[in-house]
């Protein structure tokens, strides 16, 4: 591997490069093998509805809070510049964009959460508009009706 990094003048950090047994013959019953983490995933074994051991993505937990954190940010520099209906559809593609990177097999379910947290939090700086609320609940449901969310589903199939 060095030499192959070396004929493009690159060099790997000793201090954070290692090996991580990852294989399902490394994995021992009761033992809880450690995962690695690749570009805003968390890779582990985990086991399949037949029981076998697999290889398994879910969102790093960091990344997750990063994006839920920086959401409304976001949302407040155009909050009061765009029309409703444009920052929604800004919204929902930034969310389309999430979707497409983070819909992997087995991590659909923190992909919806994101999804809903997201909404919760748009709702939140919707109503900070003005003086008087924007949205009720019920109001807020009625216009994500009208102008639906995008939909989670596999975008990459990993198996």
């Amino acid at each position: 591997m060095r030499q192959r990094l070396a004929r493009y003048q690159l060099q790997r950090n000793e201090g954070k490069t290692r090996l991580v047994p990852f294989s399902k013959r490394a994995q021992r019953p009761g033992d809880q093998p450690e995962g690695f983490d690749f570009p805003g995933f968390r890779f582990y074994l985990g086991k399949s509805r037949k029981q076998t051991v697999i290889p398994k993505l879910k969102t790093r937990g960091k990344r997750l809070r990063t994006q839920l954190r920086r959401l409304p940010d976001g949302a407040r520099r155009v909050a009061n510049i765009l029309p409703l209906t444009q920052l929604w559809r800004v919204f929902c593609a930034k969310m389309q964009g999430h979707i497409r990177y983070y819909a992997v097999t087995f991590n659909t379910h923190a992909v919806d959460a994101f999804l809903g947290r997201a909404t919760r939090l748009l709702f939140r700086r919707l109503n900070r508009r003005s003086q008087r609320k924007s949205f009720t609940r019920e109001k807020f449901r009625r216009f994500i009706a009208l102008h639906p969310l995008p939909r989670v589903r596999v975008c990459h199939a990993v198996d």
